[in-house]
């Protein structure tokens, strides 16, 4: 063999040898993991190690291929005080949620809440970071996601996706037709929940081209699906998507289960963003710091208080009108005489910690609007509680920061085991809270300027 054929060898066995690399790498680069971004509260600490655990289950299951979650911090919708219409509405038509959802009439103009408010701006900057770093291809999770152990074949199935794909949901809630791409892939025509999807860059750009966003997250989706406007397919098997949408998993106020809350007022969506400039005060119910407030209280625009305080007798020192009324689950049950006496009383408020969901839950009264800590209050994880509980007062301090700026309390001292009692209207000692715990947390909510002393 001449040296000329020789050398033709060497150079077809390298070409062939760079091929089998090249398609090696190719094959690596696509079955590797992709990135997973969840999305998750600053303050929601619980579901981010529940997420974690969840994952860590399926590692143990893989150890070969493990899975690592990046944290994307979520936006707060409680702490919003402005919203930017070029990005989300404040307000949608339930026409098309009607039509994959056969609870919810047609025609009717929504309010969106707080929190669809929150979660569908924490998901609008995920794909604008998709964008900003040129993410190929990446997974969007929420915290309650439930992965199966199967989960991992979202790679097999990846491979399956026709070309034009731009989203495929890994969690979906199908409510309409299946149209078939394959045994685990199905393009949808109905459904909801944006508890997990895969995105590729192609698609990012699609979802920011289609702004502003209309409706909750997943209605935004599913109308842009169903209008063509982008190629979704469902990865089948990958998720249990049981309770990831209104379920006992979801920390969000749904706009549909509560159609007279958010019933369409544009009065009501202004003043949402607008109450900030209000000037509210709190009136606890412990003995008042100053006398002869009576005055300088009432000319406040909100007027707060608390349980069984009185309707007379006080009203020099802690002024008479009333705005706002809140009590306990416990106060409602036991006191419906005086329960009855103040129905004109503009918002009264049932408010309860955690630790009383399930009594709080069982009170139905449309006259009182219904607050639960961790469902509508948020008390920040450093404020650990333990077996105890925060007070009522402390409850909707929590809920007036997030909704005013300009917050004063009064009679909020009853944290002295010295004291003859904690209320100025009646001999009760301190019973169920935590004083000196109650006590730090008011002052530092004094000194972040959160809230005020009169």
């Amino acid at each position: 063999m001449n040296q000329k054929k020789k050398n033709l060898i060497l150079i077809l066995i390298l070409i062939f040898l760079l091929i089998i690399i090249n398609l090696k790498n190719t094959k690596e680069k696509f079955t590797n993991n992709i990135p997973i971004y969840c999305i998750n509260l600053d303050n929601a600490v619980k579901r981010w190690d529940s997420v974690n655990n969840k994952f860590n289950k399926l590692n143990k299951l893989n150890k070969l291929n493990k899975l690592n979650i990046n944290r994307f911090s979520a936006v707060n919708g409680k702490m919003l005080k402005n919203i930017d219409n070029n990005k989300i509405l404040d307000t949608y038509n339930t026409n098309i949620n009607s039509i994959c959802d056969k609870n919810i009439k047609p025609n009717i103009t929504l309010n969106l809440s707080k929190g669809e408010y929150g979660c569908a701006l924490s998901h609008l900057n995920m794909w604008e970071l998709v964008i900003n770093k040129n993410i190929d291809i990446c997974m969007i999770i929420e915290d309650d996601i439930n992965p199966n152990p199967s989960f991992n074949n979202y790679k097999t199935l990846l491979k399956e996706l026709p070309k034009n794909w731009d989203i495929a949901y890994i969690s979906f809630l199908n409510t309409g037709k299946k149209i078939p791409v394959s045994k685990n892939i199905y393009i949808p025509t109905c459904g909801f929940t944006t508890a997990g999807y895969i995105i590729n860059l192609k698609g990012a750009k699609k979802l920011i081209n289609n702004l502003p966003i209309e409706g909750p997250i997943d209605l935004f989706l599913l109308s842009l699906f169903r209008n063509k406007k982008i190629n979704a397919y469902v990865l089948d098997g990958i998720c249990n998507s049981t309770n990831t949408w209104g379920g006992n998993d979801s920390s969000i106020e749904h706009s549909t289960r509560d159609i007279g809350k958010f019933s369409n007022n544009k009065k009501k969506v202004i003043e949402n963003f607008s109450n900030n400039k209000k000037k509210v005060i709190v009136i606890g119910n412990a003995p008042y710091e100053k006398e002869n407030m009576g005055e300088i209280i009432d000319n406040y625009d909100i007027i707060v208080r608390f349980n069984n305080y009185p309707d007379n007798g006080y009203g020099k020192h802690i002024g008479e009108k009333t705005d706002m009324w809140c009590v306990s689950d416990s106060t409602y049950v036991k006191n419906k005489k005086l329960i009855n006496s103040r129905n004109s009383i503009k918002d009264k408020y049932i408010v309860s910690p955690y630790n009383y969901k399930k009594e709080h839950d069982s009170i139905i009264d449309t006259d009182f609007k219904k607050l639960l800590e961790k469902r509508d209050i948020d008390i920040p994880s450093k404020y650990n509680f333990k077996d105890s509980w925060p007070s009522t007062g402390l409850l909707v301090l929590f809920y007036l920061i997030n909704k005013y700026d300009d917050l004063t309390i009064f009679c909020f001292n009853g944290f002295d085991k010295d004291k003859k009692s904690i209320h100025y209207y009646e001999n009760l000692k301190q019973w169920g809270h935590k004083n000196e715990l109650e006590k730090y947390v008011l002052e530092d909510l004094i000194n972040q300027k959160l809230i005020k002393r009169l």
